[in-house]
């Protein structure tokens, strides 16, 4: 199997198919991440209201891919070890919060919830990193996570890969690797963003997020590059299995939606303590308490697997509404209410797919493949 990180906001099912369809092995297993830069060309035909798709560039970029995956398909495994780390990344800041707006009758004010910060929520900062080498200490390659929206950029019609980008580039500079590997999870940040903020006298002094300056997106880009080359510096070894273990299962979103035919598809990824849980929905950060998430151990969990159908929240957000409860479904193109225990259904799907893995050990420690399309996202630095 492959585990494909790509420079874009999402990834659709055609253009999976398309990859496929070129492959020399079409039955290989694929697990597509996106990193969810908001700056990069559409790669999701599903979604028009979100950014419309170029046909040529869609269709070369998947032939681009193909070839990378053929390319690796042809490769022996080799013998590789392993180091983990993490470290709070204090950068970030919750969303949503519950603002008081006009109302036409009395009591004239109702709360709303608002994309506007809200640092009186904690939220899950642990910046993870993980490493694999050869048995010499050469670096193979990376796989971080930090749960936070890649939206820092100013110029929103400019190409770039944003924080993951840059953070690539620091990874490169620091290891002297110029295509090393580096794959980002943008873990569940579905109610997180970046904390660049401002408090204005026109907002009634309430703290309010702001068009970044070239200032504010160095600063930014800066602290969360540190933070990864320092847990690089200081992870601490990690013991392998034999082989990878693999599993993936559809949920039908009729159980979560009303009225819904798509599916939520849900991907674990495991070699000992090392496991990746991927799902394919902008998932909101409250699920990593459900699961009793530990950032001292090499477990990641992230959303924006391919195809996602949306944003993911907890049954809590959605009692309270907001974006990524409702309002996001008209650019998603997803209709239908939400039903009950949507929390409680989602977390029993993700533990049902982790406790039965499928070993795929013929291919053992395969080297795991970035694959970054150059001619798609320029990256900073």
């Amino acid at each position: 199997m492959a585990l494909l990180g790509i420079d874009a906001l999402f990834i659709g099912s055609s253009f999976i198919d398309a990859v496929r369809g070129d492959l020399i092995d079409p039955t290989v297993e694929l697990l597509f991440v996106a990193t969810h830069t908001h700056y990069a060309p559409s790669l999701d035909q599903s979604k028009p209201r979100l950014g419309e798709t170029d046909n040529d560039w869609f269709y070369k970029a998947a032939k681009i891919v193909a070839a990378q995956i053929n390319a690796l398909l042809g490769e022996r495994g080799i013998d590789a070890r392993a180091s983990y780390g993490s470290l709070p990344c204090n950068l970030s800041v919750y969303r949503r919060r519950r603002i008081p707006t006009p109302k036409s009758r009395f009591p004239f004010l109702q709360g709303k919830i608002l994309l506007v910060p809200n640092r009186s929520r904690k939220i899950p900062n642990e910046l993870q990193l993980f490493q694999l080498q050869t048995m010499e200490g050469v670096p193979l390659a990376v796989i971080w996570s930090w749960p936070c929206h890649p939206v820092e950029a100013s110029n929103r019609n400019s190409i770039n890969a944003a924080f993951p980008g840059a953070v690539k580039a620091a990874i490169r500079a620091a290891t002297g690797l110029e295509q090393l590997p580096v794959i980002f999870l943008p873990g569940f940040c579905g109610d997180i963003r970046p904390a660049i903020t401002q408090s204005v006298a026109r907002t009634a002094f309430i703290e309010m997020f702001k068009a970044p300056s070239k200032g504010d997106i160095e600063a930014f880009e800066k602290g969360v590059c540190a933070s990864a080359l320092k847990v690089l510096a200081s992870a601490s070894p990690v013991d392998l299995a034999e082989s990878f273990q693999f599993q993936r299962l559809e949920m039908p979103l009729s159980e979560l939606l009303e009225d819904s035919t798509s599916t939520l598809p849900i991907a674990s990824l495991s070699c000992g303590p090392f496991s990746v849980t991927a799902l394919g929905a902008e998932v909101c950060s409250p699920y990593l308490d459900q699961l009793g998430f530990n950032a001292s151990k090499p477990t990641f969990f992230t959303g924006c697997a391919a195809p996602t159908f949306g944003y993911l929240p907890t049954d809590a957000q959605i009692a309270e509404g907001g974006y990524e409860a409702e309002r996001f479904k008209e650019f998603f193109g997803v209709t239908g209410s939400w039903k009950p225990k949507v929390t409680a259904r989602v977390v029993s799907e993700m533990r049902a797919v982790t406790r039965a893995p499928t070993s795929i050990s013929s291919r053992r420690h395969k080297p795991v493949e970035d694959l970054l399309l150059p001619g798609l996202v320029e990256v900073d630095g």
